[in-house]
């Protein structure tokens, strides 16, 4: 309170005539824009921080901080004008009404981007963290910005979904993108399969944990049976999902030696009994 007290003293202090106009109108407009500024700061760190909670049902999209953004400053300028200039802003604001049919026009695909991402993530379609496919593009969900949803895929890349496309197109939202699944075939005595699966697993726990953290220890699971042995998966999920890639050729590695047809009398790793 003492704060704005002091402010409106110093702006009747600047427009009672004993300071040149110009640069009376150049220190108050200075003057608002530094408020707006702090301001502007305060309530982005603020809604950043509200919108991290777990209990908040809306994702912590930076569209909303952005939003915010330009509702404040938007704000200070209508005060500048109106305060400083002595622009009508409302007359001003009427106008552009008129013009605003056409302006929607030219930039009809952005305000359309931007109502997507205002939907995806009011309804929660789309929050930072998502593993979905959206046509060909696949990958993590990292921001969701004023133009595009931006996703990381597997290999690292960035990729930049238009919210329209996102809001209209077929969304898929897959399991983590640290789960990570290595087919396999497994050729050898059937009376073996069991302790072919511990030594896969061990293998392959091995080999994931050489590349990142583990969520829970790998798992064999075979699903049926075909011409050349035991089809099945080894099912594992990495705690970052940055390593998963990497991951996944280390234990592809590891369980190949498994995979390889056995002849009579050889163990897993093709020596003969009789060597």
């Amino acid at each position: 309170m003492v704060l704005v007290n002091g402010i409106s003293s110093l702006l009747g202090h600047l427009f009672s005539g004993e300071v040149p106009w110009a640069v009376s109108v150049g220190i108050a407009a200075l003057l608002e824009i530094v408020a707006t500024a702090v301001i502007v700061r305060i309530v982005s760190y603020a809604l950043r921080g509200f919108l991290r909670h777990d209990s908040v049902p809306i994702p912590s999209s930076s569209i909303f901080v952005n939003i915010a953004r330009v509702s404040l400053w938007t704000i200070c300028v209508c005060v500048i004008l109106a305060s400083c200039l002595g622009i009508d802003v409302s007359g001003a604001i009427a106008a552009l009404g008129v013009g605003g049919i056409a302006l929607s026009l030219g930039f009809k695909d952005t305000v359309s981007n931007v109502i997507g991402g205002v939907q995806v993530s009011v309804m929660g379609l789309v929050t930072p963290g998502d593993h979905i496919r959206v046509g060909a593009s696949q990958g993590v969900v990292e921001d969701v910005t004023w133009r595009q949803t931006v996703v990381r895929s597997a290999e690292g890349q960035q990729i930049y979904i238009p919210n329209s496309i996102i809001n209209t197109a077929a969304l898929e939202k897959l399991p983590s993108a640290g789960l990570v699944k290595v087919g396999v075939v497994v050729s050898g005595p059937a009376s073996r399969l069991n302790e072919t699966a511990g030594a896969m697993a061990d293998a392959s726990k091995r080999a994931a944990s050489g590349i990142g953290v583990l969520m829970d220890d790998p798992k064999v699971v075979f699903s049926e049976v075909v011409e050349d042995g035991v089809k099945g998966t080894v099912l594992f999920e990495m705690a970052s999902s940055d390593r998963a890639a990497q991951a996944r050729d280390a234990v592809v590695r590891a369980v190949a030696p498994f995979a390889r047809p056995v002849a009579e009398g050889s163990d897993e790793n093709g020596n003969s009994d009789a060597e």
